[in-house]
């Protein structure tokens, strides 16, 4: 019969296996109100199971929305076309070297790919 693995040992493993699987963490603060909201929609999106923590409810949401918002990215920038200035594929371009110019992509359309 096997030992039973003590907490610190099950928590090594799980840290080699996060390890081994490339996870990575990421770390941000949010205000009151940003938190209570996180709160609620755990509760509100489990239904009938246990609430979400916010770690796992956050995740959930990066899986869902992050492939949306890259494609929809990419969907953008292959609209943007030729840069009127330097003639060059754009966002990349120039790479800003004409920024300042009016009609440099960089100077002022630039925005057109933020969020």
């Amino acid at each position: 019969m096997a030992k039973p693995q003590t907490a610190a040992q099950r928590q090594k493993k799980s840290r080699d296996k996060k390890k081994d699987l490339g996870e990575r963490e990421i770390r941000f603060k949010v205000s009151a109100a940003e938190y209570a909201l996180v709160e609620k929609m755990c509760e509100l999106r489990a239904g009938c199971s246990e609430p979400y923590t916010p770690a796992d409810y956050l995740v959930t949401l990066f899986r869902k929305v992050l492939p949306l918002d890259d494609e929809k990215y990419h969907t953008q920038a292959k609209a943007l076309g030729m840069c009127d200035y330097c003639n060059e594929v754009m966002p990349a371009g120039c790479g800003a070297v004409f920024k300042g110019q009016a009609d440099c992509y960089h100077t002022k359309q630039y925005r057109e790919l933020e969020l």
